[in-house]
């Protein structure tokens, strides 16, 4: 069952005292005194068991019952969108048992009740069927927790990644995909449960152990039961059903009345707008004031204490020295200002704490393990077989539950063979998903898993207290210190500790449901067959939930949004900090780090010395440091749900124990199901979008419109919106769409969605579009546009604005290509256009939100432009030390634009340059966006002052190039908005982008330059905040452009398929550990039914992903099977050239069309990926009749190939030199044979000693005889077939330095001292290091 230890209350270590206060809300349970009193008599008369005696306990395959599952899977929905919710605020997740155990207990009660009317009922309701619902609905959102939405598998994501301490390289980042997460979280999720199966006689029978959790539950389920119970648990149920539906409306009304940040009821300055800055503020969460409500007192008091602490004392402290302890000018978010302060001084807290408690644990759990071992003397019985000794004397409950507990056997053997099965298989694919961790890693863990499992479950059985996330913690210190910084320790850190903590949490809570199970006469095979589907439920519903919030919430992750999920950068930078250490704290970090993470251990051991009485006055550090990061705004909600209680159990103790809990259930359930409607809600735009079938805007009068027709992607992916992706409309010829509209500037928005769809090739749908006189789109391919792009949803848009004259109508026409009779638009519902005032058409090709987060069309919807701004980090290429300012204080003033010119947090965020006057004069802030080339582009930058320090003329002066041309050589944003800060502005550029002759992309840069002069400026600094570029059309109305080239290409990063290979991977896992989980459960019903015999059945794996890369440029990718297609499995008989680098082989390609020549490095040459990428970069620009040209290249399996044009009539070489061939009519022969070849004739040379003769006449006389003999030297080594015997660069160099030294000094005769004359260059050594070939020189710079 749900633990409500360190792992599911947000890892707080309650002692006793708090788990009694816990543990008395659900014993003792009554509506009035009167019934109190009756059940304590009660309870002194009879046993529990005596009162169920006349009831029959079902078997154990009649416990696991249809009606049960569905209920269970209904409620597991409910439970996940609450625990995931909770996950992504505060992290903060109460015990859900109670309300879990009342809604199964009702639905499945009203269920039986209609059913008993109608005369349909054929089984009652009992409670162990409870228990199994109580079963699979807390294991199924138990895994919203464990799996790491809000911590360790988040953390992984690049919004995180931006957030941390150091800077970031691509193999430590993985974002959010539906089918890697489903993979992993099947993988790791179910070896927990095998893991303790063995040991379950032992915790339950022979230890006796509490588990506290487990008992509580049992006790719940059991009074439902009793006919005091039941009438009881009515009255509580309708109390939720009441606080349900207020909670429900007051989470819609709050999403109603709010018109955006911080206006509204969710950000309310209650306690006056100095409070609200520091977070002191009450947001009228139903949840947090239920979540207090079930909380002990001294955990909210503890929350309390730590928001007064960190947000009243020390930030407002720290803060006062910026400019001091770390940089006036870093962002409120960055981890090198006063967020490192706070996040990293709660690391601190939470790993004492955490420390500290778990060596508390296990040493109980040793000294309680000696102790029972000392007791029994002998060895430990292990799963059914019987004690030695049996017990002196057993309760008439204790015979009745031992005697059905040891009923029903679960064999060790199933247990064993399930780890090892699972194990294997997880060991396989988790490298798959994570290439960072490695097989060997996984395998280590699941060694020593198995221990600290049995170690977390008896100390969850002696304390409640489960160690899980602690237990994760070490994982990704270890591993990640294992992996080391350069093969993505991140990650691997991250990924174990999800495979750490998973085992390890789902252990624990087996045991807790085999104690429940034990309570209520549940079957322990009943328990383990609900955990399982729990789990498989919960493997399914929690990365779906998690999805829908990460597609709905666009700010998901990031501080201060609604879902900030705190304790993801919380996680990740644990991980930084066991892979790289401290380099990147702020100035005094880790002394308060040392001082916090001391300060922890001293106050758990204070609380613990002075007894449980005055330890529960003293503050819990665990708890405390929850708002050092995220604030006091959710620990006032919690206190206030706890003075409600308190007051409450004032006036009517009874009624509050009995009712309590209810209440608190309803406000939480209530509001964390309002965010299912909320997250459609988000998703839904609010646009209107008209069918265009019967529309007056798609005329059939036109006999073509009415030879199209409409069709939808298969399959239909549920990933994409379903307006305007749903539908598209085909045809063969050509479709008008016509709207009467007034004149003016008006937009288009086309939308694109290039799935496969039934007797179409989505290759080759190459059409036009036309707006009256302005052709949009050209021979427009858009799964080639969309390839390329690399959207993972496989969408794209295309945004237009033309000039409709008066009186005419604005009619867009699609036109199939008819050099292709198969060819066919994509289209989905063409957006009605929005008025502005130009008068030219153009095409919007980028909109950036410069240093700022992705803002939706949902986020836009105030201007009613429906604008998507991008991240501008993709295009950003020189960003040295700059800094990401955030306007929080000035109210911006839309004086100089229109307001719906740009979304107002585009002018709330920016990139600067920082501070350091010597480095920013050393670099530009550059942008470079690729855009088709014969084109004039119109670029607005968007500008807002509002940093501190800059307040009048001439504070920030800087220059702005566009396209390398001078834009602004005095930019001064002061001097443009009318020396006001706050202002929002834009200035336009307009440049004419002409490439080469074929060139299809160019590259259009803009960049910033701090003002070289200082007397021009105060701060040799420069800010943008946003961009956008748009393509004007030509003196024909063109505005299209040519098609992208193919992806993927150069091999530096994965690409989409790569993409796509892991998630089918993962899932391919996950199901194949499902189908071991179901073989295992099968195997048991065969061996204990003997009902049927269960078939076997085969696994099977995907092939090993293989790793691309892309780059900028253009080459086609050629997979390994295509390669050995074309080579005939690199048959010897194909080689047609043998050198340093390997074998070149004649091949075939294009279904043997094409023949091409193929170079296969060979695994012993030195060359690496850098000589192989910077041969693609080189050649794959190099287009020429007289030279060889490259068509494309393969790396699968780490291997490196090329594949180039195939020379029909050989070499120039094979027609000079030892051929039958017929000279060439071109090629005068005034030399002898032996001479045609210098590369041959010199070596002869050298090694006759007659070197002088390859010396040019005019040379002779003027070459000392020692420096030839040096030159001959250098250059008969570098002629090497083999190229690990060629020098490298540093050799040759010195060398010819040595050579020129000694011509040098026989002039002169004398030898010039070393270091006297240099000859370094620099400029050559750049040059030679940028390019690089494909040779084997390995180290190509020079001294």
């Amino acid at each position: 069952m749900e633990n409500n230890g360190e792992d599911k209350m947000v890892e707080m270590s309650f002692n006793e005292k708090d788990r009694n206060i816990k543990r008395r809300v659900v014993e003792k349970r009554s509506g009035d005194n009167e019934i109190a009193k009756e059940e304590e008599e009660e309870s002194k008369e009879s046993s529990i068991e005596e009162i169920f005696s006349t009831k029959e306990v079902p078997p154990w395959q009649k416990q696991v019952t249809l009606r049960a599952l569905v209920v269970s899977f209904v409620l597991s929905i409910l439970f996940t969108f609450i625990v995931m919710k909770l996950n992504l605020t505060t992290g903060i997740i109460p015990s859900l048992n109670v309300s879990a155990g009342l809604l199964g207990f009702f639905f499945v009660k009203t269920w039986t009740k209609f059913l008993e009317k109608f005369g349909m009922l054929r089984q009652p309701f009992t409670r162990q069927e409870n228990t199994v619902i109580q079963t699979c609905v807390v294991a199924s959102s138990g895994i919203a927790f464990s799996g790491g939405f809000g911590s360790y598998l988040f953390g992984m994501s690049d919004v995180v990644a931006k957030q941390s301490s150091e800077t970031t390289n691509a193999h430590d980042i993985k974002n959010p995909a539906l089918g890697w997460m489903l993979g992993f979280i099947f993988v790791v999720s179910f070896l927990g449960l095998f893991s303790v199966v063995p040991l379950r006689k032992i915790m339950i029978i022979d230890f006796k152990l509490i588990y506290p959790s487990g008992t509580a539950t049992a006790h719940l389920i059991n009074s439902f039961h009793t006919p005091q119970g039941a009438k009881l648990a009515k009255k509580q149920v309708r109390t939720l059903g009441k606080f349900f539906s207020f909670s429900f409306i007051w989470g819609f009304f709050q999403w109603f009345f709010t018109a955006g940040d911080g206006c509204g009821f969710v950000n309310f300055p209650t306690f006056g707008l100095k409070a609200y800055e520091n977070r002191f503020y009450f947001d009228f969460s139903a949840t947090y004031v239920g979540v207090g409500m079930i909380c002990p007192h001294l955990i909210n008091i503890s929350l309390l204490v730590g928001a007064i602490l960190s947000w009243g004392i020390m930030w407002p402290l720290i803060d006062a020295r910026k400019g001091s302890w770390y940089s006036a000018d870093l962002s409120p978010s960055s981890l090198h200002g006063i967020q490192g302060y706070r996040v990293f001084i709660a690391i601190a807290m939470i790993l004492g704490d955490g420390l500290y408690n778990f060596l508390k644990v296990l040493t109980r759990t040793l000294l309680g393990l000696y102790h029972q071992l000392h007791k029994k003397d002998t060895v430990l019985p292990v799963s059914g077989r019987s004690s030695p000794e049996d017990p002196p004397s057993l309760s008439y409950d204790d015979e009745i539950r031992t005697q059905l507990f040891l009923k029903d056997q679960i064999p060790a053997w199933l247990a064993i063979a399930g780890y090892v099965t699972i194990g294997i298989i997880s060991a396989a694919i988790l490298p798959q998903i994570f290439p960072q961790l490695r097989w060997y890693y996984v395998v280590v863990m699941y060694i020593i898993a198995p221990p600290l499992a049995f170690c977390n479950a008896y100390g969850c059985g002696l304390t409640d207290w489960s160690l899980a996330s602690t237990y994760g913690k070490l994982a990704i210190f270890i591993i990640g210190a294992w992996a080391g910084a350069s093969h993505g320790g991140v990650i691997a850190g991250l990924a174990a500790c999800g495979v750490m903590m998973n085992i390890v949490s789902t252990a624990s809570d087996l045991m807790q449901d085999f104690k429940t199970g034990y309570m209520t006469l549940a079957s322990p095979r009943s328990m383990f067959l609900s955990q399982i589907i729990g789990t498989a439920m919960g493997c399914v519903i929690s990365p779906c939930v998690f999805w829908l919030f990460y597609k709905a919430f666009n700010g998901l992750g990031v501080p201060g949004s609604e879902y900030p999920a705190p304790y993801a950068l919380v996680y990740r930078n644990m991980s930084i900090l066991g892979v790289q250490g401290f380099s990147a704290l702020p100035k005094h970090c880790l002394t308060l780090c040392y001082v916090f993470f001391i300060a922890a251990i001293v106050i758990n051991g204070i609380r613990d010395a002075v007894g449980k009485k005055r330890a529960s006055y003293i503050p819990i550090p665990m708890a405390m440091a929850i708002p050092f990061y995220l604030g006091s705004y959710f620990a006032i909600d919690m206190c206030v749900g706890s003075l409600i209680l308190f007051v409450w159990q004032k006036v009517n103790k009874a009624k509050a124990e009995a009712f309590g809990p209810a209440v608190a259930s309803g406000l939480i359930c209530g509001d964390g199901i309002w965010t299912l409607p909320s997250s459609i809600l988000a998703l839904a735009d609010g646009r209107t979008w008209i069918g265009d079938v019967n529309s007056t805007f798609f005329p059939l009068e036109q006999s073509q419109n009415r030879v199209s027709i409409t069709n939808s992607p298969v399959p239909e992916s549920p990933f994409v919106a379903e307006l305007p992706y749903a539908t598209a409309r085909f045809s063969l010829s050509p479709f008008t769409y016509v709207f009467p509209l007034t004149s003016g500037q008006k937009f288009i928005r086309l939308y694109f969605y290039p799935a496969s769809y039934p007797n179409f090739n989505r290759s080759q749908a190459l059409f036009s579009v036309k707006a009256g006189p302005f052709t949009l789109l050209h021979n427009f391919n858009a799964s080639l546009t969309a390839d390329f792009d690399l959207d993972p949803r496989g969408t794209i848009s295309r945004e237009f604005c033309v000039n409709i004259g008066v009186g005419e109508r604005l009619n867009i026409t699609f036109t199939p290509s008819p050099s292709d009779s198969n060819s066919f638009p994509f289209l989905g519902q063409p957006q009605q256009p929005f008025v502005i005032d130009n008068k030219t058409a153009l095409e919007m090709v980028y909109r950036v939100n410069v240093g700022g987060r992705f803002i939706s069309p949902t986020e836009d919807t105030y201007t009613g432009m429906f604008r998507t701004w991008s991240l501008d980090g993709t295009y950003l290429t020189k960003i040295q030390h700059s800094v990401l300012p955030i306007n929080t204080s000035i109210q911006l003033s839309f004086t100089m634009i229109p307001e719906y010119s740009a979304p107002q947090d585009v002018y709330q965020t920016a990139w600067t340059m920082g501070i350091n006057k010597v480095i920013n004069k050393s670099y530009n802030l550059t942008w470079e966006f690729p855009v088709d080339s014969q084109f004039i582009y119109l670029v607005r930058l968007h500008f807002c002052e509002f940093q501190t320090g800059i307040n009048e003329f001439g504070d920030r002066v800087f220059l702005i190039f566009i396209a390398d041309l001078t834009a602004e050589e005095e930019a001064d944003v002061m001097i443009w908005s009318g020396g006001k800060k706050g202002v929002p502005l834009y200035r336009d550029y307009a440049v004419m982008m002409v490439g080469n002759e074929g060139e299809k992309k160019m590259n259009l840069s803009i960049s910033l330059e701090a003002n070289p002069n200082d007397w021009k400026t105060k701060y040799s600094d420069a800010i943008l905040n946003g961009i956008e570029i748009f393509k004007l059309s030509d003196f024909n109305g063109n505005l299209a452009g040519t098609n992208p080239n193919r992806r993927p290409l150069i091999p530096l990063q994965s690409t989409k398929s790569n993409d796509n290979r892991t998630s089918i991977i993962a899932v391919v896992g996950g199901v194949v550990s499902s189908f071991t989980v179901l073989l295992i459960l099968g195997l048991l019903i065969f061996r204990f039914r003997r009902a049927k015999r269960v078939k076997e059945s085969g696994s099977s794996y995907g092939t090993k992903s293989t790793k691309t890369c892309r780059s900028t440029l253009s080459c086609r990718y050629f997979s390994l099977a295509e390669i050995k297609a074309a080579t005939k499995n690199f048959d010897k008989v194909s080689i047609i050239g043998v050198g340093g680098f390997g074998d070149v082989y004649r091949g075939f390609i294009d279904g043997g069309a094409t023949p091409v020549a193929i170079k296969r490095l060979k695994p012993g040459s030195q060359q690496g990926a850098h000589e192989f990428k910077t041969e693609i970069e080189i050649l794959s620009q190099l287009r020429h009749h007289h030279l060889v040209s490259l068509i494309g290249f393969c790396n699968d399996d780490k291997g490196m190939i090329l594949v180039y044009d195939y020379m029909a009539c050989g070499t120039l070489c094979g027609h000079l030199y030892n051929t039958d061939k017929p000279p060439l009519p071109w090629i005068i022969h005034m030399v002898e044979q032996h001479e045609m070849s210098l590369a041959e004739w010199a070596p002869h040379c050298y090694r006759n000693g007659k070197l002088d003769q390859i010396v040019d006449p005019y040379l002779k006389g003027e070459i000392t005889p020692e420096c030839l003999k040096k030159f001959g030297e250098i250059a008969v080594n570098c002629l090497h077939d083999n190229g690990t015997q060629r020098p490298s660069m540093n050799d040759v160099v010195w060398g010819l330095e040595l050579a020129l030294q000694l011509q040098e000094s026989a002039e002169k005769d004398v030898l010039q001292p070393q270091g006297e004359k240099s000859f370094d260059n620099k400029e050559s050594d750049g040059l030679m290091s940028s390019m690089s070939e494909f040779s084997e020189i390995m180290n190509p710079q020079g001294r």
